[in-house]
């Protein structure tokens, strides 16, 4: 089956259509950066991963 088979939802790649789809890109990279360091990634260290881009980008929340 073809993954686009299991998702039901159009919108579910909206988010890099946006004009913050390079942000989106950016962070989705930095967890998958991350969970080839760590064995598990917990909540805080995914969090502190994407704050830490956040603020170097200068975006505020």
């Amino acid at each position: 089956m073809n993954f686009f088979d299991y998702i039901k939802n159009d919108a579910f790649f909206k988010p890099l259509t946006l004009k913050y789809r390079r942000v989106y890109y950016d962070c989705i990279q930095i967890l998958i950066d991350k969970t080839k360091e760590l064995p598990v990634l917990y909540e805080s260290d995914a969090k502190d991963s994407i704050t830490a881009y956040l603020k170097n980008a200068g975006i505020n929340k």
